[in-house]
């Protein structure tokens, strides 16, 4: 298993390549350090993880691909680490196929939506481990990907999944603010990163709807709590993976 002892400080075409309703978009994010230690950093046991492997670093995780996900569907029981697809169309939905997949969820209406009215109801919360995830702001005319990660700490993504226990899950969002807008694209929307602490509390299966709801609206990070720089083009390609493309351009 990659092993890192400190964790580390999508464009539109993404809707059209893959068929997906982004909800204004958290399209692409990273997933590199060792998950034992988000694990920790959310107060749960390192062996919560434990069985993921040996895994390859992941420094461009696109929708319609399997992320490593937390879910805790039983107060009784210890959370789990799963992979899930991003990516997610109700059951009632499926054979509609005007009705595309979605990423995202935003938080104005997730509570209330066809779309997650029964994941929400049920409590079938994830939280999302990442290192960090990139926007494509429009400077001078051209999009120039950035990199986006706290200043201290790992970002903790709540999304909403469907999981069950005895069957592998069908399909997860990613659940988005228009808070301050997208941190570098004010047009963008991004994702609720919560802190380790809250991040369990998201997962506390005796935590109510309207709890969760609150949850979402006072726990999400404010914006000076991340930096960010510009990085390389090649991160626009999803088969480009490795350390050099969350290094800063020079």
């Amino acid at each position: 298993m990659h092993v890192c002892t400190t964790f580390s400080m999508g464009p539109a075409t993404l809707a059209e390549m893959f068929h997906f309703r982004g909800d204004g978009m958290c399209g692409r994010i990273t997933q590199f350090s060792d998950l034992r230690l988000f694990a920790v950093a959310m107060g749960w046991d390192s062996s919560v993880a434990e069985h993921v492997g040996d895994l390859r670093p992941r420094y461009n995780v696109a929708p319609q691909t399997e992320v490593w996900a937390f879910d805790r569907l039983n107060s009784q029981a210890l959370g789990r680490c799963e992979a899930i697809t991003w990516g997610y169309k109700p059951h009632w939905a499926r054979a509609d196929k005007t009705r595309r997949v979605v990423i995202n969820a935003r938080i104005e209406s997730v509570p209330t939506s066809g779309y997650y009215r029964g994941l929400w109801a049920a409590r079938k919360r994830v939280i999302v481990p990442a290192d960090g995830w990139y926007e494509w702001p429009v400077i001078d005319g051209v999009k120039r990907p950035q990199f986006i990660s706290r200043r201290e700490g790992p970002c903790f993504f709540a999304g909403l999944a469907d999981v069950w226990e005895e069957q592998p899950a069908g399909g997860m969002v990613i659940i988005t603010s228009d808070a301050d807008g997208g941190l570098v694209d004010v047009h963008d929307r991004r994702p609720v990163v919560l802190d380790g602490e809250d991040a369990r509390l998201w997962l506390d299966p005796a935590l109510a709807p309207e709890g969760a709801e609150n949850l979402l609206r006072t726990g999400m990070l404010a914006a000076d709590t991340f930096q960010w720089w510009e990085v390389g083009k090649e991160v626009g390609n999803v088969r480009n993976q490795g350390p050099q493309l969350v290094v800063p351009v020079q």
